[in-house]
């Protein structure tokens, strides 16, 4: 994917399991709101 520099820093392809990891371990790193949709999210394409 093409990054929009004004919209993100950086990204990667991630396992939901590591991304939740990620998220308990460094939660400074994502937005209040990613962090309130992710387990919607996950739920809705049942991973």
């Amino acid at each position: 994917p093409a990054l929009n520099k004004e919209e993100a820093e950086d990204w990667k392809w991630i396992k939901p399991e590591e991304l939740k990891r990620d998220i308990k371990e460094n939660p400074e790193k994502y937005t209040y709101w990613f962090k309130l949709i992710l387990d919607r999210v996950l739920k809705a394409i049942d991973l």
